[in-house]
């Protein structure tokens, strides 16, 4: 989802809480990114959901240790786990395919995509500046 007033990117896998922030919150829909999973399976790790509403923006990680530095700073107020993602295999091999994590510092907003070619159009031309690598695996839509 996307809200043009605030500019954040919302991801959720709770259709409850998409159809209120479509009808109560300015978002719109923006479609499915892809498949993750509700709870843990073997080899997924959580992808963490925070949000700073002095920026405006929701923040994902699947690291630990960046989730509790983030919120060290307060600026981010933790919404606990938004779903669960590949991390690879104990062999190193990866899963489904990646999503990337990008960051705009004019929006102050990240952006979560798993697809490379929509990953090159949102850094070449709508600000997205910062490639902050892969977040996760997940499953083709």
């Amino acid at each position: 989802m996307w809200n043009p007033t605030i500019t954040d990117h919302f991801y959720t896998i709770n259709v409850t809480e998409y159809e209120i922030f479509a009808s109560t919150k300015g978002y719109l829909k923006d479609g499915i990114a892809g498949y993750v999973f509700a709870e843990p399976q073997p080899n997924t790790e959580a992808l963490f959901r925070l949000w700073t509403p002095e920026f405006g923006d929701h923040f994902y990680t699947s690291s630990v240790f960046e989730r509790n530095h983030v919120l060290k700073d307060g600026q981010y107020k933790d919404e606990g786990v938004a779903c669960y993602l590949y991390m690879g295999t104990p062999e190193g091999q990866s899963c489904g395919q990646p999503l990337y994590r990008l960051h705009s510092p004019g929006y102050a907003n990240h952006f979560y995509t798993g697809s490379q070619r929509e990953k090159e159009r949102m850094k070449s031309s709508e600000g997205y500046t910062s490639d902050e690598g892969i977040t996760g695996w997940i499953l083709p839509y």
